[in-house]
C-alpha cells in the first residue's frame, strides 16, 4: 500500500493532516480486527509501524506550553511559563529561564518569540497527570522546594492568541 523506508514515511509525514492519518488509522485498525487484509498480516502489521512513525515524525518539532510554579522563586515571581520543543520522544527546554529565582511571564514569552524571530505558530498544552510526567517532564519535581507544571492558563492563553501565536488545549497529551 506505502512504502515505509525512512524517506517515504518523512515525505507522507508532510503531505497528510492529522484527519487523513486518523481516517487511514481507523481503515487499518478495521481490517486488522476483522481480518479483510488481502495480504499477509505481518504487511498490515508493517504499514500500521508506519503509521506510527509517520504521527512521531508529525510531532517532532511541537512546542509544549506549560504554566509553571516555582515554589523556591522569589515571591511575586513565582509563577510564569515554560516552553518546551519535542525532540522524538522527549521534550527539551526552548523558552525557560535559567535559574529558579523567578518565572517568565506569558507577555515577555510572547514577545521574546516575536523579537527572536522564533518559529513559533502554535503552542501545544495540557495537564501532565498528577504525580506523572509527559515525555520526560514530570508534573512535580524539587520535594524540598516542589515545581508544579499545568496546562497554560485562560489569561496565558489570551496572551499568546493576541501575540498571533495559536494555543492548542490538549485533552490528552500526545
Amino acid at each position: 500500500m506505502y512504502k515505509t523506508d525512512k524517506a517515504s514515511l518523512e515525505a507522507l509525514s508532510l503531505a497528510l493532516d492529522p484527519r487523513d492519518l486518523a481516517n487511514l488509522g481507523a481503515v487499518l485498525t478495521y481490517i486488522q480486527q476483522h481480518d479483510l487484509a488481502s495480504v499477509p498480516p505481518e504487511e498490515v502489521e508493517r504499514l500500521v509501524g508506519g503509521l506510527r512513525e509517520i504521527e512521531r515524525l508529525r510531532s517532532e518539532g511541537r512546542v509544549y506550553g506549560f504554566h509553571v510554579q516555582d515554589t523556591y522563586a522569589d515571591p511575586g515571581d513565582d509563577e510564569g511559563v515554560e516552553l518546551h520543543l519535542r525532540h522524538g520522544d522527549t521534550l527539551r527546554p526552548y523558552v525557560r529561564p535559567g535559574g529558579r529565582y523567578f518565572m517568565y511571564t506569558a507577555p515577555y514569552v510572547a514577545h521574546h518569540i516575536k523579537i527572536n524571530s522564533l518559529p513559533v505558530s502554535v503552542i501545544y498544552t495540557g495537564d501532565i497527570p498528577l504525580g506523572g510526567e509527559f515525555l520526560g517532564l514530570p508534573q512535580e519535581c524539587d520535594p524540598y522546594h516542589p515545581i508544579y507544571l499545568s496546562a497554560l492558563e485562560p489569561e496565558e492563553i489570551s496572551i499568546f492568541r493576541r501575540a498571533g501565536i495559536d494555543v492548542v488545549m490538549l485533552d490528552v497529551l500526545l
